[in-house]
């Protein structure tokens, strides 16, 4: 034999030889009763051996055929295994990338529920400041005006801003009204959502003292108000708890409208992904 048969006459082969009937193997294989034929003729001739006896109705393997058809069954099963392996590990491992303020001060904290409604899902997190490019990544939770286009997107929770501070900072500086905290040490007194804040309180931050400490994440900032440095603009759904504890404090309860939102974004071809579906539903459920 000069050159190996076609994988595609051997699939209608094996077909054919367990079904013992060339209609019923076309209507399995999504063919007419005549490519069945012709697939067996050509796999005929290229192995130079008769493969069936046709009999009324049905066909029946020649003793040479019988090796080669049980071998078949053989791999093709193999090879569906295989494949439903890899598509049930696929659907096993869940990653999700996340900013490491988002991560650490909503996500994480309610990962528990999640893992004990979906124990069969391994959830990974990637948690980066960076936007990801969906490689190696299933979905992300972003926090955007507008998600970027080309990506489907399912709107979670409005993102507020709200000043907030120790309550010993607040006691100290007899905190009562916006204008209170132009005296008091800001921190991050050059985030844009401070200066968004004042101007909602028809105040105009200009004339704040400069200086103060500047920190590069949410996570820090909220620490530093924590521990009396200064009053932070931060969300209030992600430090619920220390509210709750009375770690932190709002002494101006106004809150800003960000006009940003949490979101989870994903690619257009993944979503009907039962992982995916099933962590976009818990996600919508937990933000309320």
């Amino acid at each position: 034999m000069s050159h190996q048969p076609s994988f595609a006459a051997l699939r209608v082969f094996e077909a054919a030889a367990r079904h013992e009937n060339f209609t019923q193997a076309a209507g399995e294989l999504g063919m007419t009763q005549a490519a069945v034929s012709y697939q067996v003729r050509l796999l005929e001739q290229q192995l130079g051996i008769r493969l069936f006896v046709r009999e009324r109705g049905r066909v029946r393997l020649t003793p040479a055929a019988a090796d080669l058809a049980r071998t078949m069954t053989g791999a093709l099963g193999s090879i569906s295994a295989a494949v439903r392996r890899l598509y049930e590990a696929d659907e096993q491992a869940l990653v999700v990338s996340c900013s490491s303020t988002m991560a650490v001060k909503w996500l994480a904290p309610r990962l528990g529920r999640f893992q004990a409604l979906r124990p069969d899902i391994d959830l990974r997190l990637d948690i980066s400041d960076a936007l990801s490019d969906f490689r190696g990544v299933d979905a992300a939770l972003r926090t955007t005006a507008i998600p970027a286009e080309g990506l489907y997107a399912l709107r979670l929770m409005a993102i507020h801003a709200v000043p907030m501070c120790s309550p010993e900072l607040a006691s100290r500086f007899a905190i009562g009204s916006p204008a209170d905290l132009l005296a008091t040490p800001l921190i991050s007194r050059d985030d844009v959502w401070w200066e968004d804040w004042f101007a909602n309180a028809g105040i105009t931050l200009g004339s704040a003292p400069h200086g103060g400490i500047r920190l590069a994440s949410q996570v820090a900032e909220g620490t530093a108000a924590m521990a009396g440095h200064g009053v932070a603009i931060l969300t209030p759904e992600l430090w619920a708890a220390e509210l709750n504890s009375g770690q932190l404090v709002i002494p101006i309860d106004l809150p800003l409208d960000t006009g940003m939102s949490l979101w989870f974004v994903c690619p257009h071809e993944r979503r009907s992904a039962p992982k995916l579906r099933a962590f976009a539903a818990w996600l919508s459920r937990e933000a309320g």
